[in-house]
């Protein structure tokens, strides 16, 4: 009777413990912002600095509108872009800006 008991002890426990199993995994809902959504889903993918618009480089993280239209702007003054190190030439660009760019832009 005793080994009965302590069984049904057992059984009640794990019982308990697997309904509580989806308290330990809370569900949340996301907080989308819907500028944060456009930067990652454009960062996926390398934009090409040649054939971008403007409101596709303003797509990547850390580019405002005002550096996305210097982009473009200097591609249409000065030429296509023959290397991502050319953003250097682009008023706003530095050197840690264009390194934390680099992995998200292509010249091809």
């Amino acid at each position: 009777m005793l080994v009965c008991v302590g069984l049904l002890v057992i059984a009640a426990g794990i019982l308990y413990e697997t309904i509580r199993v989806p308290d330990l995994y809370p569900v949340t809902v996301p907080q989308t912002d819907p500028v944060a959504a456009v930067s990652t889903s454009v960062s996926r993918y390398a934009v090409n600095l040649n054939e971008a618009s403007a409101a596709e480089l303003a797509g990547l993280a850390g580019i405002t509108e005002e550096l996305a239209q210097r982009i473009v702007d200097d591609r249409s003054e000065n030429g296509r872009f023959s290397s991502v190190d050319d953003l250097l030439r682009v008023k706003g660009i530095g050197p840690k800006t264009l390194d934390r760019l680099r992995p998200y832009v292509t010249t091809e």
